[in-house]
């Protein structure tokens, strides 16, 4: 039994056009329950429990943000004390004659 030609391409096509059918039925069947109920809620409400434990939490950041400011400050300015010292230091040795340079008298 020889089928035409003509006769296979309208077979592959009708194939083709079944499966494609069943597949938009199943993405149909699958994307139904998206559109169900478009009402709800994105989120829930914090209880009051969770706003006091989230107003805490706040309140501590806060201060140890300030406590982390005020301990970079002082470190700045230790190290520019430090800086400053180092420099009087080093001018105070270059004023001292050493034992190596002559004392003119």
């Amino acid at each position: 039994m020889e089928i035409r030609i003509e006769n296979r391409i309208t077979l592959i096509r009708s194939v083709f056009i079944l499966f494609s059918q069943r597949a938009i039925v199943r993405y149909k069947n699958a994307i139904q329950p998206v559109f169900t109920n478009i009402q709800r809620e994105v989120f829930n409400p914090l209880s009051p429990q969770q706003m006091k434990e989230l107003l805490l939490i706040r309140e501590v950041s806060k201060e140890l943000q300030m406590k982390k400011d005020e301990d970079l400050k002082k470190a700045e300015q230790q190290a520019a004390e430090a800086e400053a010292k180092a420099k009087e230091i080093a001018a105070q040795e270059a004023e001292e004659p050493t034992e190596s340079t002559p004392v003119e008298a």
